[in-house]
């Protein structure tokens, strides 16, 4: 469907195996950085995509995948998509969160600005968004995530909210953001309908990001990241364009 937009820039990023080893040695490579809370490993590549781990060690920790700098307006956003897997189970103390912000916090309720999937204890998904202004959380999915890689999908051009006519109707847009995921026969399906997902008020401008996080417990639980796909409008600019041009010289000899 994307593909009949001819005015979407698409930023796609697929993680696989080997290709990912350079990516996230040393500093990582532009434009994708880790960051992190107390010791957890490395991210590595692995099989099937970005390994996030936490170590089994009794601290708080978070480690993140994310692009340290906010490339996206949130005026521009089109959709967003993410490809993850996680370990069977998240203990008590544990959450995982992946989606865009404006700058991503250990605690993904801190964030200022942005929309987000989490995945809380015992594996199940919530749903959140926050502008600045109205701040939705823990909005039920009814749906939960694992060792399978499930598609998690954020669209901020179709969705319309009808609210009530007396405050302006209907909004749409980054005003009512659908969120779809994976269900259990691996079927994109919409979720959290019952409440309006909105960026309507915020400033951005958005990064995305990949974390997983652990209070001072003993954890040990993985992160899996195999693809990140974000659409955006382009942006028209005008080309400053200097022509060439030839020079002829002309000599007149003057004879006496």
């Amino acid at each position: 469907m994307h593909s009949l937009w001819k005015d979407v820039a698409v930023d796609r990023y697929v993680f696989n195996g080997a290709n990912s080893l350079g990516l996230v040695n040393a500093s990582l490579a532009w434009p994708w950085l880790q960051q992190k809370t107390g010791t957890p490993g490395a991210i590595v590549g692995v099989d099937d995509g970005l390994k996030i781990p936490l170590a089994a060690t009794v601290e708080a920790e978070a480690n993140r995948l994310y692009m340290g700098s906010r490339p996206y307006r949130v005026a521009d956003l089109v959709f967003a998509k993410f490809v993850v897997a996680c370990s069977a189970t998240l203990p008590a103390g544990a959450g995982i969160a992946f989606g865009l912000a404006k700058t991503p916090a250990d605690d993904p309720d801190a964030n200022d600005e942005g929309v987000w999937f989490k995945v809380l204890a015992g594996n199940s998904v919530v749903v959140e968004s926050d502008d600045g202004t109205t701040d939705v959380d823990d909005v039920d999915t009814a749906l939960t995530l694992g060792l399978t890689f499930k598609v998690f999908h954020l669209n901020f051009r179709d969705g319309v909210w009808q609210g009530d006519p007396r405050s302006g109707g209907a909004v749409g847009g980054p005003s009512a953001i659908i969120a779809s995921m994976d269900n259990a026969a691996g079927n994109l399906v919409p979720v959290g309908r019952g409440s309006r997902l909105t960026l309507a008020a915020a400033s951005g401008p958005l990064q995305p990001f990949c974390q997983i996080t652990k209070g001072s417990q003993y954890s040990g639980q993985n992160l899996y990241v195999r693809e990140i796909e974000i659409g955006y409008r382009r942006q028209s600019y005008a080309v400053s364009d200097t022509v060439a041009t030839t020079t002829t010289t002309t000599t007149t000899t003057t004879h006496t």
